[in-house]
């Protein structure tokens, strides 16, 4: 669930508009539940399909979608009626106004899926819940320390002190900060 980039959203989301701007045209009506319902449809088949990573980025789409395929739609279908600039505003409102409800519902519903499938994802991909990470120690197998064949738990830095048989830690990780720590917080004191 989830292969394409986020332009094959783009794609889908722009393919569903102008089968709604078709069939709005093609009915004869003002743009508005028609063209919202398919914008709808597009924007969860876009959240749906899309990478998981790349699922935020289509979030405002289905607004800008509607609003693009609604002015368009809205133009060609009342360019008779719209002799003024006040009547092509009220007009414009009114296209905006009939798909309110289904952006709305569509960027919720992109919302919401990208939720689901980030919680989704995070628990499938590491395999546990979080709350088994922190199992404590007689749950987890034993490691067994190459020397004496026993249980240890140290980390790996003392398993391979221990081989070489050396007691305190390597000369790369001992302190090589060498100053004078009597005047803590004058960093400026020449050493002694």
């Amino acid at each position: 669930m989830g292969r394409l980039p986020s332009w094959g959203a783009v794609l889908i989301l722009a393919g569903a508009a102008i089968v709604g701007m078709v069939g709005t045209l093609s009915m004869g009506h003002d743009p508005g539940s028609f063209l919202g319902l398919l914008v709808v449809a597009g924007a969860v088949i876009a959240a749906l399909t899309v990478r998981p990573r790349a699922v935020y980025q289509i979030i405002p789409l289905p607004a800008l979608t509607y609003l693009i395929a609604a002015v368009i739609t809205g133009a060609y279908h009342d360019r008779a009626i719209d002799t003024s600039k006040t009547q092509i505003g009220i007009n414009f409102l009114q296209w905006i106004a009939g798909g309110f409800l289904a952006m709305s519902a569509a960027t919720i519903l992109v919302i919401v899926i990208a939720g689901a499938r980030w919680v989704l994802r995070r628990q499938l991909v590491s395999g546990q819940f979080a709350v088994s990470e922190q199992r404590s120690a007689p749950d987890r197998a034993p490691r067994r320390s190459p020397a004496s064949g026993t249980r240890a738990d140290r980390d790996d830095w003392a398993d391979a002190d221990l081989r070489e048989g050396r007691r305190q830690p390597p000369a790369s990780r001992r302190n090589r900060d060498q100053r004078d720590w009597s005047d803590y917080w004058d960093d400026r004191k020449p050493r002694g």
